[in-house]
């Protein structure tokens, strides 16, 4: 498959799940994403995390604010992206949801002041957006490629982690030789170790 087919196939792929997900009640998505929650909090990688690279979600996509909430209320640290340049993402630890405001796409950052930058070198266990996710841990996002990026810089000790719905894990998404794929999958029924 060529490059040009491939982005046409992920780009398809892409607004046929976003849909999906997007039709999903407010409700639904409260439900679901606390059964995913739910499934998190009882990992072995989670519980011996000290420091946790949490993404903070969007529209549809599963409410990571109980994680991050989980972890404030912890011994652990957790670590938030902010948008700082095309397809690069700075993490600086959050100490309070309250230091979080709407920054680039809408997405909730930490206050410019209030930023406290910390190397992804640091981190034991990362959680990764998706739009939709194969049985291999492959992954269509948005296709800007911030959390590819991501991928690249963790270290080799560090969990990665996606988090989605049933509906949104797929047999295989389109991939390219540079895709990445995470460690575990979490859905509200279950945990895919890869």
């Amino acid at each position: 498959m060529t490059e040009s087919n491939l982005a046409v196939e992920k780009k398809k792929l892409r607004g046929r799940m976003l849909h999906q997900r997007d039709a999903l009640t407010p409700a639904e998505i409260q439900r679901k994403s606390l059964r995913v929650v739910g499934n998190v909090l009882t990992l072995p990688e989670f519980q011996t995390a000290k420091i946790v690279a949490c993404y903070v979600n969007k529209g549809s996509e599963v409410e990571t604010k109980p994680i991050i909430r989980n972890v404030l209320t912890s011994s652990k640290k957790v670590l938030v992206p902010t948008v700082t340049g095309e397809r690069d993402l700075v993490f600086s630890e959050l100490r309070s949801l309250e230091e979080l405001v709407p920054g680039t796409f809408g997405i909730l950052e930490p206050q410019p002041d209030l930023t406290r930058p910390r190397s992804l070198e640091t981190v034991d266990l990362a959680f990764i957006p998706g739009i939709v996710w194969d049985s291999q841990g492959y992954r269509v996002g948005w296709g800007k490629g911030y959390f590819d990026a991501v991928l690249e810089r963790l270290p080799s000790w560090a969990t990665s982690i996606g988090l989605t719905y049933d509906q949104q894990v797929v047999e295989r998404v389109p991939r390219e030789e540079f895709d990445l794929p995470v460690d575990l999958i979490v859905t509200e029924t279950r945990v895919i170790r890869l």
